[in-house]
């Protein structure tokens, strides 16, 4: 068994994909404290999964929990849209807050909201500053995967990536915006 937990940085997103069920409209942002307190508590959790929604909208958050980890003992999952790819802001703060692997999704539904050149530049910026990046595709399209396979070398269809190319799909236990604990399902944050 993997000691690992997904931490709703978030709960809303600046997409609205037709098959995420990982955001709603409420727009909490997660307690940094409440975080580091329950890890502190579970010395035992050794992949953190930053998610949302959209993590990077909880710029302040983010920060504040990834200076607080050890992450000579822990690795640190950022998973995002890439909508910050022409943002210095928030390049600095991942590059000055390093995760250990950035999962970036690509995929037609995000496109109908953030340009591909922009996801593009996410992409860039991640690998020339030595970001660990896997790019994750939700489409059920083999054309549109081949497409963003020309792209992104290191594309994953609906993949979530840990560590060394290890799949993690069910991460059961979860913080969520609104400071709980809860759990992680196909369905969604319950």
């Amino acid at each position: 068994m993997r000691n690992n937990i997904n931490i709703q940085l978030y709960s809303s997103c600046n997409c609205d994909c037709s098959f995420c069920h990982f955001k709603d409209k409420l727009y909490n942002k997660i307690d940094p404290q409440f975080v580091l307190d329950y890890l502190d508590k579970n010395e035992e959790i050794n992949y953190i999964v930053l998610t949302g929604g959209e993590p990077t909208l909880a710029i302040d958050e983010y920060i504040q929990i990834v200076k607080g980890i050890d992450q000579t003992k822990k690795r640190v999952i950022l998973q995002t849209n890439g909508w910050w790819g022409n943002n210095e802001t928030i390049k600095n703060a991942i590059k000055n807050n390093t995760p250990s692997i950035v999962h970036l999704s690509a995929d037609s539904e995000k496109q109908k909201i953030i340009n591909l050149s922009v996801v593009v530049a996410a992409y860039n910026f991640l690998k020339e500053n030595n970001i660990i990046v896997y790019v994750v595709d939700h489409t059920t399209s083999e054309d549109e995967y081949n497409t963003y396979k020309s792209i992104f070398p290191e594309i994953k269809l609906g993949d979530i990536i840990y560590d060394n190319d290890e799949d993690l799909h069910d991460c059961g236990i979860a913080l969520l915006a609104n400071n709980t604990v809860g759990n992680l399902n196909i369905k969604g944050w319950l």
